[in-house]
């Protein structure tokens, strides 16, 4: 079963893993496209943690697996190449309530999190900024100037329901005019805003929790 769903809140997250659970639904695996992947079981109550890391290579994410493992905590699924780590406790074994052991580990992983999309945010910015420049400088790409992809003549000169009529006609041939880029550059700017708002509304998170400790 997969299933489709972006969760900033990561004790909803745990909280929603958590029903599954109860529903007969295990999760196997979680994509970095907002994917989970479950299996049917029987219906159990499991406790289900997450932690958000990023790792500079596979020896640091082993020794982060290893510290887990020893304190009771098995890893479901989760990669080396950073992102949200998803654990269950090893069945046999002691272990606490939870992951952490103080309200402010827990807090840092919202840091964590909104510091990635900061930066994702920050990169597909610059790029849809640059874009239309560097657009106009190679060779065989159409003009930067989105005015000489419409071939009506004196549409730009044209005013009221006439203009909006004529440019909205020719819109969808301009745009097959130029081929993919601007999708390009829309694709950029739709990344730009959503890890934006993710980047705030973790850093928001960040701050409520901040309170506790």
């Amino acid at each position: 079963m997969r299933v489709f769903k972006t969760f900033v809140d990561i004790d909803k997250e745990e909280a929603y893993l958590r029903a599954m659970a109860q529903k007969g639904q295990q999760l196997v695996r979680y994509t970095s496209y907002g994917v989970y992947i479950f299996r049917a079981a029987e219906p159990a109550p499991l406790n289900y943690r997450v932690d958000y890391r990023i790792f500079t290579g596979k020896e640091q994410f082993e020794e982060y697996l290893t510290l887990f493992a020893d304190a009771g905590w098995e890893h479901v699924c989760g990669s080396w190449q950073s992102g949200s780590q998803y654990f269950l406790p090893r069945p046999g074994t002691v272990q606490t309530e939870d992951i952490f052991s103080d309200e402010e580990s827990r807090a840092a992983r919202y840091k964590r999190f909104g510091q990635f999309n900061l930066s994702f945010a920050l990169l597909c910015g610059l790029w849809a900024l640059a874009l239309p420049v560097l657009w106009g400088y190679i060779s065989g790409l159409p003009s930067a100037d989105f005015h000489d992809w419409y071939l009506t003549p004196e549409l730009w000169e044209l005013s009221g329901l006439r203009f909006w009529r004529a440019f909205l006609l020719e819109t969808p041939f301009a745009l097959m005019r130029v081929g993919f880029i601007p999708l390009i550059e829309l694709v950029l700017l739709a990344l730009t805003a959503l890890t934006g708002y993710w980047a705030c509304r973790a850093w928001w998170l960040y701050r409520q929790h901040k309170r506790q400790w």
